[in-house]
């Protein structure tokens, strides 16, 4: 450095470096009022079902006991519950927030003055929630928030219970249920579902929930690039999400410019196009130099599932102009490039991804079916 100084020759130009100062400016910058979705993941009934049932059934979850002192005797009761069932549908409240309207059946045993009983009952819960997303000193944590608390409902009906304590009881279990769900139950408290970090490949800027055939949950990104999602996708009996190839341009930009050049060499993203399962790429490849080289490629090929693998398939790569970057070998420096270019784009990844979830085991994402047309790039799973 001390030696180019004195000789007066320019320093090496770092490309790309306004981008990568822009986009570390963006991180922790809140999404505008109102920003369109940048991708959309849609989660069904059923899938919401099948998450609710899970964590119901998470290790550690107890039946609560109840001690109604009646005066003259008392009321010993322990009150069984099968996993809640939940409808979701728009809500009133906010334009974030869900509506869950829920049931559930369940058994009380009870004993009083020496007699034993068991009953069966059933309860009707109505209750706001939606999903947030809330920046952290370890990352984006994604959770899903009660709202509202004080307007939920709770309904009980119990057969069979003794004359003389039955309306006691009554009371006593549809408290107890209330404050259950209130307090110590799946919407008491924000459920944590993941934490995004800030040095990841993605970095999350917003979320928000709405109600479409199911969960929606729009996201935002820190990005320089986005497309715009304009339907959400039906998610069928699981999920679904749609990306935009513009939104897909932004994270592969964002990706590539934040890791810096690579052994002198800086690839740059340009533009997507996704249609018919095909995909055209444009990359230009900086070389760092004291004066501005690169070169630009279009890369073509197909993107599928293929046998529960995500798969890349490069066909054709072609150099579409250079600047400055030239010479006697240039013939030979465009096939090499060409060559690792289609090398590095025939990709497989799988598409089964786990997300350990501590004492609730792990959380399991199967894709099962791909789409990539009208730049928009839609994948359709199953969550366990």
């Amino acid at each position: 450095m001390i030696i180019s100084w004195l000789l007066g020759c320019p320093e090496p130009i770092v490309p790309l470096e306004p981008a990568r100062a822009e986009l570390a400016a963006l991180d922790r910058v809140p999404m505008p009022v109102g920003w369109p979705a940048q991708a959309t993941i849609v989660l069904s009934d059923a899938q919401v079902q099948t998450l609710v049932t899970r964590f119901a059934k998470r290790p550690g979850a107890k039946p609560p006991e109840l001690t109604i002192d009646g005066g003259l005797v008392t009321i010993k009761a322990v009150v069984q519950a099968e996993p809640p069932n939940v409808d979701l549908n728009a809500s009133t409240t906010c334009p974030e927030c869900v509506a869950l309207n829920g049931w559930g059946l369940g058994a009380v045993a009870f004993t009083a003055a020496g007699v034993a009983a068991k009953l069966n009952w059933r309860s009707e819960v109505t209750a706001q929630a939606k999903v947030d997303g809330t920046p952290r000193a370890e990352g984006f944590e994604i959770a899903v928030i009660p709202v509202e608390r004080e307007s939920w409902t709770v309904g009980l009906d119990v057969k069979g219970l003794p004359p003389l304590y039955g309306t006691m009881l009554e009371q006593a279990l549809e408290h107890q249920i209330e404050v259950g769900i209130k307090e110590a139950g799946p919407l008491a408290h924000p459920i944590p579902i993941a934490t995004i970090p800030y040095d990841g490949l993605v970095r999350m800027r917003g979320l928000r929930t709405h109600y479409a055939d199911g969960l929606a949950v729009d996201l935002g990104f820190s990005t320089m690039h986005a497309g715009t999602v304009h339907a959400a996708p039906n998610p069928g009996a699981g999920f679904a999400a749609a990306v935009p190839a513009e939104t897909l341009l932004g994270l592969a930009h964002g990706a590539l410019v934040r890791n810096g050049p690579i052994e002198g060499f800086q690839p740059e993203p340009t533009a997507l196009h996704l249609d018919d399962g095909k995909f055209e790429l444009w990359l230009k490849i900086w070389k760092v130099a004291r004066k501005e080289k690169w070169r630009e490629y279009v890369l073509r090929g197909t993107l599928a599932l293929e046998n529960g693998v995500i798969a890349l398939h490069p066909d054709d790569a072609t150099e579409t102009g250079k600047e400055s970057w030239g010479g006697p070998l240039d013939p030979v420096v465009q096939a090499v490039v060409i060559d690792t270019l289609k090398k590095s784009l025939a990709v497989q990844a799988p598409g089964k991804f786990v997300h350990p979830m501590g004492d609730q085991g792990d959380l399991t994402v199967v894709l099962t079916k791909l789409d990539a047309n009208d730049d928009t790039l839609t994948v359709w799973g199953t969550i366990e």
